[in-house]
C-alpha cells in the first residue's frame, strides 16, 4: 500500500480553487454582466445617434438632388434679371444669344431654301422635257411649304414648351397630392428625404399608439413628410421617435437607391436641355431642304424634337409613382406575412425587396414612354442614365469619408437644432444667409439665374 502525500501548496491550491468556483466566480460573473449591461445601455444611444447622423447626410443628399432634378425637369421655376419666373428650359430658349443665333441661322437657311427652290425648278423643267415628271407646280408648292414652315416652326416650339411645362407641372402636382394622402389637412408637396426617413419609423414612435396602426399621414409622421418638421432636428426627432427602434437598414438602402436614381435623372435632364436647344437652332436647316425632299428630313427632326420635349414625363411619373407607392407599402394596411417563424423579420425583408425592385423598375420606366415616341431618343436617354449610375456610385462611395472629415470641424456648431448653416460666398456675389445658399455674382453680359425658393443648407 502506498501513502498519498499532499504538500502545503497543493492543499492551498485546492482550497482557493474551491473558493473561486463556489464564491468568487458567481459574484464576478454577476458584476461583469451588470457592467456589460450598463455599458451597453450607455453605448446604444450614442451609436444610434451616430447612425442617425450618417442617415441624415444621405437624406439631405436625396432632398438636394430632388430639388435640382425638379429645376432641370421644369417642375420648379427660376428667374433671371428682368425676366418673369419660368421653367429653366423656357429661360434658355428666351435668352437673347439663342434668339440671335436662331435668327442668323434662319436667314442663312432661307437663302439655301431659295437656292434649292431654283435648283428644283430647273431640274423640274429638264425632267418635264424628258418624261413629264416632277412638274414645276409641285416644286413651287414645296417652296411655299418651306416658307410657311420658317414662320411656323418658332411658334410650334414655343407652343410645345408651354404645353410640356403645363402638363409636367400638373402631373407632378397630382401625383404628389396622392402621395400626401387624403388624410392630410392641408396639402403640401412631400419631401423625398422625409418619406425615406418615415419608412424606418413604423415601429419606432415614442407613443405606442402610433405603432399599432402607423401611417405616413398620422399626427406625428405627416409633418416630417411635408417638411413642416425637419428630420435633421435631433431634439424633435427624439421626442417623437425612439432612435434605438428605428429601422436604419431599410432607410439607408432606400436613400442610396433613390440618390443613384436622381443622379441618373439629372444627367438625362441636362442632356435633354442641350439637345433641345441644338434641335431648335438647326431646325431652319431641315426646313430649307423641303423644296428637294418634300419635308422628309424635316419630319425626322419633328419626331425627334417632340420625343425629346416629352422625355422628362417618364422620369417624373416614374419617380412620383415610386414615392406614392412607398407610404402604402410601409403602412399596416398591407400585411405580407402575418404568422410563422420570424414573421416580423420576414415581413420587413419582403418589404425591403419590394422597395429595391420598385426602385429598379422606376429606373427603367424612365425610358419606357420614350420608346413609344422615338426608339433613338430612348436609347440616348438610357445611355445618359447609365452614365448617371456610374457617377452616382462613385459619388456616394465618397460620402462616408467626406462626412467623417467634416464632422470634426462642425462639432462645435451642433448646438443649433433644426437650423442649417448658410451657403458660402459666390464669385463676386453676396454671402449666404442663415438657411440659404449664397448667390454668385455675374460678370458683364453673363446669364445670372436665381432659383426661386431654393432650400438653404441642404448639405
Amino acid at each position: 500500500m502506498h501513502l498519498a502525500y499532499l504538500g502545503f501548496l497543493d492543499v492551498l491550491k485546492n482550497v482557493l480553487n474551491t473558493v473561486f468556483n463556489s464564491v468568487l466566480k458567481p459574484v464576478l460573473k454577476t458584476v461583469f454582466m451588470a457592467l456589460f449591461d450598463i455599458v451597453s445601455q450607455l453605448l446604444q444611444p450614442i451609436l444610434a445617434g451616430i447612425y442617425y447622423q450618417i442617415l441624415i447626410v444621405f437624406l439631405k443628399i436625396v432632398d438636394f438632388l430632388s430639388y435640382v432634378v425638379d429645376i432641370f425637369a421644369g417642375v420648379r421655376t427660376v428667374s433671371a434679371k428682368g425676366v418673369a419666373p419660368a421653367p429653366l428650359l423656357d429661360m434658355f430658349f428666351n435668352q437673347d444669344p439663342i434668339s440671335r443665333a436662331f435668327a442668323y441661322i434662319t436667314f442663312f437657311a432661307a437663302g439655301l431654301s431659295v437656292l434649292f427652290a431654283v435648283y428644283g425648278v430647273a431640274k423640274s423643267v429638264g425632267d418635264m422635257a424628258l418624261d413629264g415628271k416632277n412638274p414645276v407646280g409641285e416644286v413651287l408648292r414645296r417652296a411655299l411649304k418651306s416658307a410657311l414652315a420658317f414662320m411656323l416652326v418658332p411658334l410650334m416650339v414655343l407652343f410645345m414648351l408651354r404645353l410640356s411645362a403645363v402638363l409636367l407641372d400638373q402631373v407632378a402636382e397630382t401625383l404628389s397630392a396622392q402621395t400626401a394622402g387624403p388624410a392630410s389637412a392641408s396639402y403640401k408637396t412631400p419631401k423625398l428625404g422625409g418619406i425615406i426617413f418615415l419608412s424606418g419609423t413604423m415601429n419606432a414612435a415614442q407613443n405606442s399608439a402610433f405603432n399599432s396602426d402607423p401611417h405616413f399621414s398620422d399626427k406625428i409622421r405627416e409633418p416630417y413628410m411635408t417638411g413642416e418638421q425637419d428630420y435633421g432636428n435631433l431634439t424633435a426627432v427624439k421626442s417623437d421617435f425612439d432612435l434605438l427602434k428605428y429601422d436604419y437598414f431599410t432607410s439607408t438602402c432606400a436613400a442610396i437607391l433613390v440618390a443613384i436614381m436622381l443622379i441618373g435623372s439629372l444627367f438625362l435632364f441636362v442632356r435633354r436641355i442641350f439637345e433641345l436647344l441644338l434641335l431648335y437652332l438647326v431646325s431652319p436647316m431641315f426646313v430649307a431642304a423641303m423644296p428637294l425632299d418634300d419635308g422628309g428630313i424635316f419630319a425626322k427632326w419633328r419626331e425627334m424634337f417632340i420625343a425629346k420635349m416629352f422625355s422628362g414625363f417618364g422620369t417624373v411619373i416614374a419617380m412620383k409613382l415610386f414615392f406614392m407607392f412607398v407610404p402604402m407599402l410601409f403602412s399596416n394596411d398591407i400585411q405580407l406575412i402575418t404568422s410563422g417563424f420570424f414573421a416580423k423579420e420576414a415581413d420587413a425583408m419582403l418589404r425591403l425587396f419590394i422597395i429595391i425592385g420598385g426602385a429598379w423598375a422606376a429606373w427603367h420606366a424612365q425610358t419606357t414612354l420614350l420608346h413609344l415616341l422615338s426608339p433613338e431618343a430612348a436609347a440616348a436617354a438610357q445611355e445618359s442614365l447609365g452614365i448617371g449610375l456610374l457617377v452616382g456610385n462613385a459619388a456616394l462611395s465618397k460620402v462616408g469619408g467626406a462626412w467623417a472629415a467634416g464632422k470634426g470641424g462642425n462639432d462645435g456648431k451642433d448646438g443649433k437644432d433644426g437650423k442649417d448653416s448658410g451657403g458660402g460666398k459666390g464669385s463676386g456675389g453676396s454671402p449666404g444667409g442663415d438657411g440659404g445658399g449664397g448667390r454668385g455674382g455675374a460678370g458683364d453680359g453673363a446669364f445670372a439665374i436665381t432659383v426661386r425658393g431654393a432650400p438653404g443648407g441642404q448639405l
